[in-house]
């Protein structure tokens, strides 16, 4: 998950006002999120079962009595029917809009059972509150990072400083050599990694292929029965493209975890003889860069069912092929004043048709187009991750390896000059590794402090 652990997380389960006596209660549902869904990253008390709806509405209601002193018309602004229907029940009338009181009432009896207080009070009034410890712990962590980085350098500095010159001369030239290695192991893996990526793509275009004529039949199987109506058809076809598409994104995300194991293990193959040769000839500096593999994030693009059976159901009116000029004006002035019985005569009345046999063409051609794009997605959000990744980390690396370099350079010239400038060099780099250690351990505990009065918060 992309959230660092320092940074809190709640998560906000809508719709709990459709719950009914076969619904699991907020309890369960919290378990089911936290255990099954975010697999124990989240504890069930940082997950708030909630009704958007009810509280938007209870919200609505309260700014129109304090501001008006009365709620509006129903027929004036819907929202009103749908408050009343919620918070006075079905049997609700007319005169209970005009009993303030009651609906006062009502309101927060209704913002109680949308569940919104108790996230809005973790959340909302809990960060306003610790904003200052938030910001002081951030701080802290920046201090503790900046403190870490500046003990690496001045035990790097240090310790040059007691390294003969010639054994500085020769890591540069190590250092050098390991860069050059570097730049020529890109070069080679760049067309091992291309030919991996084309036997996932090539693999993944075939399943894909084999899912598209196999949705297609089924497609075709379903269009022979006649006798299904519509809705049933919509239904089962819904089922068979989510199926399908659940069954693809499955199993595309099953074998580009496969790829990014296997492109990491040839990138680690690459770079573990060069990290092995520089920590073997400067292990005793301490100075270890850090390594970074490429990360894969996949796009899946949807079926539109919906939409697409909306745009196949053509309204079509039954009218004679030849229509009088009379006619048209008739029907446009009927359309103006909002009379459709004005100008019809004996004309037929709008007809809803459905063409079976265009709906299976249209919703052959969503499949093709889906398997299309899908393609193109691996085709190009594949190609594009990778090389971008092997590049930054390439990238990375070598730059680890010439601040290195760089180092020791610097270490050299100080340890050419003469022994008196490298003794007060040597001086002052110990009262500063000194002065850096206390500044380092009231960074860890001004962090520590900040901990426990979050601690201290929650409780």
């Amino acid at each position: 998950m992309a959230v660092g652990q320092s940074v809190p997380l709640y998560v906000l389960v809508n719709k709990f006002d459709q719950q009914d006596r076969n619904s699991d209660d907020a309890d369960q549902v919290r378990a089911l999120i936290s255990g099954t869904l975010m697999k124990g990253c989240i504890t069930p008390q940082q997950i708030f079962p909630v009704s958007s709806m009810w509280g938007y509405l209870a919200n609505r209601a309260r700014h129109e009595l304090a501001n008006n002193g009365k709620l509006p018309a129903p027929e004036q602004q819907r929202w009103v029917e749908d408050f009343a229907h919620a918070a006075l029940g079905r049997r609700w009338r007319h005169a209970d809009l005009a009993d303030l009181e009651h609906i006062r009432h009502a309101a927060d009896q209704l913002w109680e059972d949308s569940l919104f207080a108790q996230p809005i009070q973790a959340l909302l009034h809990a960060a306003y509150a610790n904003a200052s410890l938030y910001a002081l712990r951030s701080a802290a962590h920046k201090l503790l990072n900046y403190a870490q980085q500046a003990r690496e350098y001045l035990d790097f500095r240090a310790h040059g400083l007691n390294v003969a010159c010639e054994q500085l001369r020769q890591n540069i030239h190590q250092v050098e050599e390991s860069l050059q290695l570097l730049q020529l192991n890109q070069a080679q893996v760049s067309g091992e990694i291309k030919h991996e990526i084309e036997l996932a793509l090539t693999s993944a275009n075939h399943f894909l292929r084999q899912q598209q004529d196999a949705l297609n039949a089924q497609l075709a199987a379903l269009f022979q029965d006649d006798s299904e109506s519509l809705s049933e058809i919509r239904t089962r076809c819904e089922t068979l493209l989510q199926t399908a598409q659940n069954t693809i994104s499955r199993d595309f995300t099953l074998r580009f975890a496969e790829l990014e194991s296997t492109l990491c293990r040839v990138l680690t193959d690459v770079i573990r003889p060069i990290e092995q040769q520089v920590k073997m000839e400067l292990s005793e500096s301490g100075f270890r860069p850090g390594f970074h593999f490429p990360v894969f994030h996949g796009v899946v693009p949807h079926f539109n069912t919906r939409q697409l059976f909306s745009e196949v159901i053509s309204r079509q009116e039954a009218t004679d092929e030849q229509s009088t000029r009379l006619g048209v004006v008739r029907e446009t002035f009927s359309r103006w004043l909002n009379q459709p019985d004005w100008g019809r005569g004996n004309e037929k009345s709008p007809t809803e048709t459905v063409d079976y046999s265009v709906l299976q063409r249209a919703l052959s051609a969503e499949v093709d187009l889906y398997c299309q794009q899908m393609a193109k997605v691996l085709a190009e959000q594949v190609d594009e991750s990778v090389t971008a990744g092997m590049n930054t980390f390439f990238a990375e690396f070598a730059s680890c390896l010439t601040e290195l370099q760089t180092r020791l350079r610097e270490s050299l010239a100080l340890r050419q000059q003469n022994e008196s400038v490298v003794r007060l060099m040597q001086q002052q780099l110990q009262q500063t590794v000194m002065t850096h250690g206390w500044i380092y351990t009231d960074a860890q505990l001004l962090r520590d402090d900040i901990q426990t009065l979050f601690t201290a918060e929650r409780y």
